[in-house]
């Protein structure tokens, strides 16, 4: 909500939503855009492991990630050793990253924005309260530590609940 309404400093986004399309469901006093079901709106910045539509195909090779004109995922290039990181960042950030030093090959991320559809799950990897910076290609997520996030994934065996979310990668197929 607040990316969108300060968009224009003028306001004007503003005129372009209905008081229904606007809520505050968590009462934290920050205004969320809500779905038709009076949910809000998720979005993922950079979603690694969401390839359901032709939006970003997870080929480094064919749809190689335009912000990475150096081609970090390249053999030769250095990877940083564990020890360059920040000394102070809490010791479970420090061991993911000592995990991923591999890295992973590096594609086109489109940000994800969803509403998770009627049946309110949205199985999607989305958080697990670790915070991976620094690489938004780490698979640290999911029950082998091998997902990215927004990976589709059903935890609660009941079904696979991502295929009813309405999402911006959906746009090629109106």
């Amino acid at each position: 909500y607040m990316i969108i309404m300060l968009a224009t400093a003028d306001g004007e986004a503003r005129t372009l939503f209905s008081q229904q399309d606007i809520g505050d469901t968590d009462e934290d006093g920050a205004p969320e855009f809500l779905d038709g079901w009076g949910r809000p709106i998720q979005f993922i910045r950079w979603p690694a492991g969401f390839s359901e539509a032709s939006l970003m195909t997870g080929e480094a090779d064919s749809d190689h990630a335009p912000f990475d004109p150096f081609r970090r995922d390249q053999e030769g290039v250095t990877r940083p050793v564990y020890t360059a990181y920040p000394s102070n960042l809490p010791f479970h950030i420090r061991s993911i990253r000592e995990r991923n030093l591999q890295g992973f090959s590096a594609y086109r991320l489109v940000p994800l924005i969803y509403s998770s559809g009627p049946d309110e799950d949205n199985d999607l990897i989305v958080d697990t309260g670790e915070l991976v910076f620094l690489d938004p290609y780490a698979r640290v997520y999911g029950p082998n530590n091998d997902l990215a996030l927004a990976t589709p994934f059903d935890d609660d065996s009941d079904g696979d609940g991502w295929i009813d979310n309405l999402h911006n990668h959906l746009q090629d197929n109106r």
